[in-house]
């Protein structure tokens, strides 16, 4: 199986430079991300230091019991993956590599 390891950069986006945001498209985002939800597992993922402090201080700031920083993110992946999976099956098909041959 190859991997090559791509770097990814993601840019947080300070205060101020956004349009403002729609009622029901904030309605619809608290319901979609940051719902209650049980995490029952101890694995570990790691995630650059500023972007784990933007997503805490949404956590903090919205203060819904039972939304955790754990919650949040596996929301958003599990979207990713309901969104991207075609895509995705296809990157790790592409990535496999032969048995014997």
């Amino acid at each position: 199986m190859k991997n090559n390891n791509p770097t990814v950069t993601i840019q947080v986006i300070s205060g101020g430079t956004l349009p403002p945001c729609e009622k029901s498209e904030k309605e619809e985002y608290t319901k979609k991300f940051l719902s209650p939800m049980e995490i029952c597992s101890n694995s570990k993922v790691y995630i650059p230091s500023g972007l784990h402090a933007t997503l805490q201080r949404l956590i903090k700031t919205v203060d819904i019991p039972g939304v955790s920083l754990s919650s949040y993110v596996t929301s958003i992946i599990s979207e990713h993956i309901r969104e991207n999976a075609i895509a995705m099956k296809g990157v790790y098909d592409d990535n496999l590599q032969e048995l014997f041959g």
